[in-house]
């Protein structure tokens, strides 16, 4: 599902880089307490067993100052980012703002594509692009907020979120862009102390491409009007949610009686 009208690749450019001047993106305050180590200690903890060899060159796509690259960064491996951000951790290296200033050539074993494609205006020409820049059998993680749940996400700020997914939809996306996939699932982020519903998945570069799943339609009706089914399968997905629910449908029974 697209955002509608749909912004142009130019205005959403246009948008970041007007932002720059009014305060750095993703530039982590050193006064103010980082709410970011669960969420790089668990992306941190999945791709582990996806790293080919030590070091390895990481390259972060869209990601601030480089933060979620700590722990890759101690660990030893060679760390790069591509974003507007002005500044950068200690230990990753900025190649440009964007995949055209990355350097012709250019190859990593892992790339990292967090909470970006949500943004972009041709997630299909982004996924390309990206698995041009990975080494083959590298891999790439993506993950995006899982928004399609129970409604249709309406944002109260535009030209934000521009593109929803599903899990189904993502599979199909990474596919059409030429990657294997290996997993590809509905689960939880942890942020500033709460969870949020994601999909994440883990692709590979094999040089062969999946054969085309369902392009994910049914598979979003589903999410928006959920049935009985569907609805558990939500919250095994995402255990920290059992309970609240739970307490919800208690409450809701207590007070119609």
């Amino acid at each position: 599902m697209i955002y509608a009208p749909r912004p142009t690749s130019e205005d959403l450019d246009a948008k970041y880089r007007y932002l720059l001047p009014h305060g750095p993106i993703g530039v982590m305050d050193p006064e103010i307490p980082e709410i970011d180590g669960p969420r790089k200690r668990q992306m941190f903890v999945s791709l582990r067993r996806f790293l080919p060899r030590h070091p390895c060159r990481i390259l972060d796509y869209g990601g601030g100052d480089g933060r979620l690259l700590e722990e890759f960064v101690e660990r030893g491996d060679d760390c790069y980012l591509v974003d507007y951000s002005v500044r950068v951790i200690r230990g990753v290296t900025k190649l440009a703002d964007t995949l055209k200033g990355v350097e012709p050539g250019a190859q990593f074993d892992i790339i990292i594509c967090s909470h970006v494609l949500e943004h972009v205006f041709d997630p299909l020409e982004v996924l390309s692009a990206l698995r041009g820049l990975l080494v083959t059998g590298g891999v790439l993680f993506v993950e995006v907020p899982l928004e399609l749940w129970r409604s249709v996400p309406l944002a109260s700020e535009p030209v934000t979120h521009v593109n929803f997914f599903s899990d189904v939809s993502m599979q199909y996306l990474l596919a059409r862009s030429g990657y294997s996939v290996a997993r590809c699932t509905i689960g939880e982020m942890p942020l500033s102390g709460n969870r949020c519903s994601v999909v994440r998945a883990f692709a590979r570069n094999t040089g062969r491409a999946d054969r085309l799943p369902l392009n994910g339609y049914s598979r979003t009706l589903q999410l928006i009007s959920p049935n009985l089914a569907t609805r558990v399968g939500w919250l095994m997905r995402q255990p920290s949610r059992i309970l609240p629910a739970v307490a919800h449908r208690t409450s809701r029974r207590h007070v119609g009686a």
